[in-house]
């Protein structure tokens, strides 16, 4: 997948969901973004890694850690080379899911596409 497939995967993927993947863990029972969440829904990162390459051990792990490249890559197909290219489309992708209530995505998401010089094709 190239940038533009990718970053056009995300934007399909967030505008349909309009809602945050979250996990909620019993302790304190307060909510974490989750690359696999609650009644099937994914992250902004998490829509792009493939079932094969999903483990519950990649939940609280950041986008520049090992195992997050590791499904990232073998998901998309690219090389460690290319993912380090993508590395900050990435990091901009999960902090619009993590960061923001899904009302303000597509706004966030089309200043993304001017940012990286990506072709708006959203809603």
């Amino acid at each position: 997948m190239n940038r533009q497939q990718i970053f056009d995967k995300v934007v399909d993927h967030l505008l349909a969901q309009q809602e945050k993947s979250v996990s909620c863990y019993q302790k304190g029972i307060s909510a974490m973004c989750a690359y696999r969440g609650t009644e099937g829904r994914k992250c902004a990162l998490g829509c792009l890694i493939a079932d094969e390459f999903y483990s519950p051990e990649l939940e609280g792990a950041t986008p520049s850690e090992n195992k997050i490249r590791d499904a990232l890559t073998n998901s998309l197909r690219i090389t460690d080379e290319k993912f380090y290219t993508l590395s900050t489309l990435f990091h901009r992708l999960q902090h619009i899911h993590d960061s923001f209530e899904p009302e303000s995505w597509e706004g966030l998401l089309k200043n993304a596409a001017k940012d990286f010089g990506l072709q708006w094709k959203g809603a």
